[in-house]
């Protein structure tokens, strides 16, 4: 909730399941808004992060590099915003809603 408050902007959290901080505090996690994503021209990554409520629920997107690095697996999950979170958040909530664009094209590379 914090990151799309923060940004303004609709996004997902993608974390990276085989890299550890040097400090040992987990994962990578990163927070890619919807321009972001866009740049991947993946339609699966584009639409699950164009097209849903912010207010009520987080897209997480778990990946998992091979060892060659040449190819990943990635599963996606849609968490609840927790009601107390959104409630206390609800003004804020609302004020970034309103100001989200209206139209989320989604851009894919085309194989000719």
């Amino acid at each position: 909730m914090n990151k799309f408050l923060e940004t303004r902007e609709r996004g997902a959290l993608f974390v990276n399941a085989s890299y550890d901080s040097p400090s040992g505090g987990g994962p990578g996690i990163d927070w890619l808004t919807y321009d972001d994503v866009v740049e991947t021209r993946d339609r699966l990554l584009q639409e699950s992060v164009g097209f849903y409520d912010p207010s009520t629920q987080v897209i997480v997107f778990v990946f998992l590099p091979s060892k060659t690095g040449n190819s990943l697996a990635m599963w996606r999950r849609k968490v609840a915003v927790p009601e107390g979170v959104r409630l206390k958040h609800l003004h804020e909530i609302d004020l970034v809603t309103a100001a989200l664009r209206k139209d989320y094209p989604v851009l894919v590379d085309e194989m000719r």
